[in-house]
């Protein structure tokens, strides 16, 4: 079954305010049966990891190098927590909303 169309998306990045301090990314919907993209800015200087949870996030199980992405089936860009290696380090985002979306 191929998905509704998908004619809206969203962008946006956060900066991680300190290391081994995850935080969650800001509720936003996804449409339904499409993805989110998560990716470390490429001018960041250390990894990011990402978890389900603050705890996942802070256990270091998945990084990713700066100007690496991930495409991540889940219902809501906050569903996304991020730690960074180094204070500051920033993770871009994006979202594809369904149509009528704000």
């Amino acid at each position: 079954m191929t998905p509704d169309s998908v004619t809206k998306f969203r962008v946006g990045s956060q900066a991680i305010a300190a290391a081994v301090t995850a935080e969650q990314l800001p509720a936003l919907a996804a449409a339904n049966g499409m993805a989110i993209v998560v990716k470390a800015r490429d001018t960041n200087t250390g990894s990011i990891w990402i978890g389900h949870s603050k705890a996942t996030a802070e256990a270091h199980h998945f990084s990713l190098a700066p100007g690496a992405s991930i495409h991540i089936l889940v219902d809501n860009l906050s569903d996304v927590w991020v730690d960074v290696e180094v204070n500051g380090e920033v993770v871009e985002w994006i979202v594809e909303v369904g149509y009528g979306a704000v």
